[in-house]
């Protein structure tokens, strides 16, 4: 698992916002293991892929930044890709799949 800085914020509203709901502290707390977990990388190169959010193209530099196989994610914008450079984009629900079938 790799994370940037510039997506440290991004995961935090989302853990925070109205999909998960979770209270601040909580947030602050996830956030505060994935970082202990995660591969901290510093994208060189700025993506302008993803028109709709721009948010997500700090996905895609962390991603190629770290060399990530997998992005997971439950964003349509990101998931209509399917793929950026070698890294395939991907649903939860389907990670789950491949990760089954090895």
């Amino acid at each position: 698992m790799v994370l940037s800085e510039p997506i440290l914020p991004e995961v935090q509203g989302v853990l925070s916002g109205r999909k998960f709901r979770y209270p601040v502290q909580a947030a602050l707390e996830i956030m505060s293991q994935l970082s202990f977990l995660a591969r901290m990388v510093y994208p060189s190169k700025e993506i302008n892929v993803i028109k709709n959010d721009p948010a997500d193209n700090r996905i895609l530099e962390c991603a190629l930044a770290g060399e990530a196989v997998y992005i997971i994610s439950g964003d349509e914008d990101p998931l209509t890709l399917q793929s950026h450079g070698k890294v395939k984009i991907v649903s939860p629900d389907d990670f789950l799949r491949l990760a089954e079938a090895l």
